[in-house]
């Protein structure tokens, strides 16, 4: 994986984060139950977060990741149970989080 990070532009990618050679990362809402606006806005709020940072190695970059992922859901958890769209996010947040971890081999 090589930064900068960016979203897919192809119209059927909503939420997929490529590096800079064009290989996908991760895929944000994988089953596609969001709208895409909301599936890039997630994918953006990650992305961003990784590209600020600038990790130096790929290991630093997909735990950097993962990171933030853990914390949209550390954000979510807690109204997950009362709110229908927190929910979908926290699952959206699982996903890519699982995609992430199946990518790297297992980040912790």
């Amino acid at each position: 994986m090589r930064l900068p990070l960016a979203l897919s532009e192809a119209p059927d990618e909503a939420g997929v984060v490529r590096d800079a050679d064009g290989r996908e990362v991760f895929t944000v809402n994988t089953e596609g139950t969001w709208p895409d606006p909301t599936a890039h806005a997630v994918a953006a709020l990650l992305l961003g977060r990784a590209n600020v940072a600038a990790p130096r190695a790929p290991a630093e970059a997909t735990e950097f990741l993962a990171s933030a992922l853990d914390g949209v859901r550390t954000l979510l958890a807690p109204i997950a149970e009362e709110c229908d769209a927190a929910l979908a996010a926290l699952q959206i947040a699982d996903d890519a989080l699982a995609d992430l971890r199946d990518r790297a081999g297992a980040v912790p």
